[in-house]
């Protein structure tokens, strides 16, 4: 199927089927589910799995596979959001961007409405998150924050941090 634009031919992207859902979803549960369990869960042969898996990586709906980290076990156990709002005319989106370099930023979203972003942290305690929100609200860019610390993680979707050529946020651990 081709998409006729005023200046050109472009080949449009094959639609992603039933099925094509269901072997994401399994992925998305256990990203190194042999594809032979995943071919018996969706009917299908190993082979056809495998070609479909490679054509939604070749495609850019599967970007990576990822690990899921219990922070508990690891550095970085303390989980918390900052709430930001910004002076008019801030490039929130060029903010953000300088933020997620940061180490402790798993995640960053720009928000319709109050607060204008918001940003997943990941730190090793209350101090460190205290240098960290300092450090955000040193900028005379950012006019009000609010700090909220998650106490659980009741379910977590796996989330690619940058997917190439698209401004979403994706897999953290």
């Amino acid at each position: 199927m081709f998409l006729a634009l005023p200046c050109c031919v472009v080949a449009a992207p094959d639609p992603i089927d039933a099925t094509d859902r269901r072997i994401l979803d399994l992925l998305g549960e256990e990203a190194r589910s042999p594809v032979a369990e995943i071919a018996s869960r969706v009917e299908l042969s190993a082979t056809a799995v495998r070609r479909r898996i490679t054509r939604l990586e070749e495609a850019g709906v599967i970007v990576t596979y990822t690990a899921v980290l219990d922070h508990s076990r690891v550095e970085r156990a303390l989980e918390a959001y900052i709430e930001l709002d910004f002076a008019p005319r801030t490039d929130v989106r060029a903010f953000l961007a300088d933020a997620v370099n940061r180490p402790e930023v798993r995640e960053a979203s720009t928000l319709a409405g109050q607060p204008d972003a918001i940003l997943r942290l990941r730190v090793e305690d209350i101090p460190h998150l205290r240098k960290v929100v300092a450090e955000l609200r040193e900028s005379e860019k950012v006019v009000s924050s609010k700090t909220l610390v998650a106490l659980d993680r009741l379910r977590h979707v796996s989330k690619q941090r940058d997917f190439p050529g698209q401004t979403e946020s994706g897999a953290d651990s």
